[in-house]
């Protein structure tokens, strides 16, 4: 099974069985995550007791867990008040954990200081951004290049700038996924 559809099987099985109730994949607890790494095991002949397979292996169901979430925060959007996105839940996700989910979004970092829901740019710089500074450089830079889009005087939704800007990078990672991820099984961080 090549890359693309390995990605494609740890997305189905981390929208299926990670518990979406949890705001982010580290905070997933341990005996969900082994049932997890169990349906992995049975569907890929891997050795999840390798540290860097492990850690790669996490590295991508964060990065799904984070875009499933993210899928959902854009339906909960789609709805004119909290209550209306409260009634109708996403696909096959259970009212309860529906309920629970609009009760995340509705919180003060998935909102500007009116109240109002934040675009995706705003969005990014929030869930990419601390007291710290950046939490990766590739971070600011995908930032950086959603303003500076922004700035132009071209006729672009912040929406059509936001998927520009990661289809490229998501593009360009492609490029270097097969490096990437030998560079990753020999250094993991």
């Amino acid at each position: 099974m090549g890359l693309r559809n390995s990605r494609r099987e740890l997305g189905i099985i981390c929208r299926t069985y990670a518990p979406i109730r949890v705001a982010q994949w580290k905070k997933v607890e341990q005996k969900d995550k082994e049932q997890i790494y169990n349906l992995i095991r049975d569907k890929f002949e891997i050795d999840l007791n390798c540290s860097q397979i492990l850690f790669a292996v996490n590295k991508m169901l964060s990065r799904r867990f984070k875009g499933y979430k993210h899928e959902l925060h854009k339906y909960y959007q789609t709805f004119n008040s909290h209550d209306e996105a409260c009634e109708k839940s996403f696909n096959d996700v259970s009212a309860e954990d529906w309920e629970l989910c609009c009760q995340e979004f509705a919180l003060a970092k998935f909102k500007e200081d009116d109240g109002e829901s934040i675009g995706h740019i705003e969005f990014w710089k929030k869930t990419h951004y601390t007291e710290k500074g950046w939490k990766t450089p590739m971070a600011q830079q995908l930032y950086e290049e959603m303003i500076e889009i922004q700035s132009q005087p071209l006729p672009m939704t912040e929406d059509e700038i936001y998927k520009e800007v990661i289809y490229m990078m998501d593009k360009k990672s492609k490029l270097c996924s097969r490096r990437g991820t030998e560079k990753l099984a020999r250094h993991p961080q």
